[in-house]
Parts: C-alpha cells; structure tokens; sequence
C-alpha cells in the first residue's frame, strides 16, 4: 500500500473507531491504543473544549460514540512531504446541516516511509 493510500486508510479509521466502530476485523479500542501516539492531542471545533490528550480522548471514545457522522465519500485528501502527513476530509454530522472539515497531521518517521509506525498525533478544526 502506497504511503498515501496508508494516510488516507488512517483517517478512515481513527473516525470510525472514534465512533466505536471495528476498523476491518480489528476492535475499535484495539485500534486507537494501537494507532494513537502516546503524545496524541486533539483540539475539537468547539472552543469552550480544552485539548484533549491520549487519555481524555479515549475515555470519551469509551463513554459512548458522540455525534453520529460519517466521513463524505471522496472527500478524504492526503499530502505528506518528508517529515509530516496531513489528511484533510468532510463529516457531516445527523441531525446537523453544515459540514465539519477536518484536519489529521502525522510525523512520519526517518526512512521508513511509515507514519510513525502507524501512530498519530491528530488535530481537527470544523469551518
């Protein structure tokens, strides 16, 4: 898989199990303590909420799914240079009319093409 289609996959799947949905045949809290790193944070779109760390962000994700959204099909775009990857994608969220853009930035590790051995350092913005 092309490092661009594993980025893209990622994106997918932090959403999905954010949502306490099983990414392929994997469980979904498997899953985020899998990919997540240990120094992820997360800045959500409502500014009253502070950054979430590793530790909120999953006890929120085991309390219950937020907001049921589902990511726009082909709206996921991924770049990556050297050092950092970025996915950006469209949600939209039910029983809201906007859509949420969001924003996913992962270092990727020296020469070895894998993004940080599959671990995220993940942000998201709504406009």
């Amino acid at each position: 898989m092309s490092l661009m289609a594993t980025i893209e996959k990622l994106n997918l799947g932090t959403f999905a199990a954010e949502m306490q949905r099983n990414v392929d045949s994997e469980d979904w809290r498997s899953y985020l303590d899998r990919v997540l790193a240990d120094d992820f944070s997360i800045r959500r779109s409502d500014p009253t909420k502070a950054t979430e760390d590793k530790t909120t962000f999953l006890a929120a994700a085991v309390a219950g799914p937020g907001p049921i959204g589902r990511v726009v099909p082909n709206s996921v775009h991924a770049w990556c240079s050297d050092t950092l990857a970025v996915a950006v994608s469209l949600v939209e969220v039910e029983g809201r009319t906007e859509h949420f853009q969001t924003a996913k930035c992962s270092h990727l590790s020296t020469g070895n093409g894998v993004a940080s051995s599959g671990r995220l350092r993940l942000g998201r913005r709504a406009s």
